[in-house]
């Protein structure tokens, strides 16, 4: 998180065996990139983990690296990763054809993040004891009255994927992205992306009790194939 380094890399370490755990319990592969969200999210903070260290030593180097890196999971994996783990565990319909429109989205937001890193990167700092990101990038966006359409995107792609599953559980977890996100900006503000990891990193709880459920799901639907014992 971008409150210190022991509660980055804490956290990142406890995320990480939750996402593994998670993976592990899912019975189908194509449930295995949701389950595996808690474990990206911990490899998110151990990544500001390292960002904390390599800035209190004042390695320049290791500050770009380990800032690109969060960056990359933020603004270009998670956006195409979130709907796309939700559009591998929707049966086929109407739900999955819209999910596809939302991981549609997240690529192209994706691929405009990734060229705006690129062409226009600047390495995280500490201010006031918080991790900053500047993504000067950004005011590309506002220069050209974009913004607005910009994280429109991204909201559509990390948020609308999960709000159109038919699942019960997956469906919260759209829903308290963006609760998590407006709660983050209102009190924060200046620090959104780090301290809104924080609480995305929360979320990690219900992807746990899916992947769990679903656990459950298919040992009770095997249970029933199973023929009863013969006794003689």
């Amino acid at each position: 998180m971008c409150f210190s380094t022991v509660a980055s890399l804490t956290s990142g370490a406890g995320l990480a065996a939750i996402g593994i755990a998670s993976v592990a319990a899912v019975p189908a592969r194509r449930e295995m990139l949701f389950a595996g969200i808690p474990l990206l999210f911990g490899v998110h903070q151990l990544m500001e983990g390292g960002l904390w260290l390599a800035l209190h030593r004042g390695d320049a180097a290791m500050t770009s690296c380990m800032t690109a890196g969060f960056s990359m999971i933020a603004q270009v994996a998670w956006p195409v990763i979130a709907p796309l783990a939700v559009w591998l565990v929707e049966p086929p319909g109407w739900r999955r054809q819209a999910i596809a429109v939302c991981v549609a989205a997240g690529v192209l937001i994706a691929a405009i993040l990734l060229y705006g890193q690129a062409t226009d990167f600047s390495p995280a700092e500490i201010r006031n004891g918080h991790i900053f990101y500047g993504f000067p990038h950004y005011n590309w966006f506002r220069d050209a009255q974009l913004l607005l359409p910009a994280l429109a995107l991204y909201v559509i792609a990390t948020c609308g994927g999960s709000l159109l599953s038919s699942d019960r559980l997956i469906p919260l977890f759209g829903a308290a992205v963006p609760l998590s996100l407006i709660a983050t900006a209102a009190i924060f503000e200046t620090w959104l992306v780090s301290v809104w990891c924080f609480f995305a990193a929360l979320l990690s709880a219900i992807v746990f009790t899916w992947a769990m459920r679903r656990r459950r799901t298919a040992a009770g639907a095997w249970l029933e194939l199973t023929p009863p014992a013969r006794t003689s």
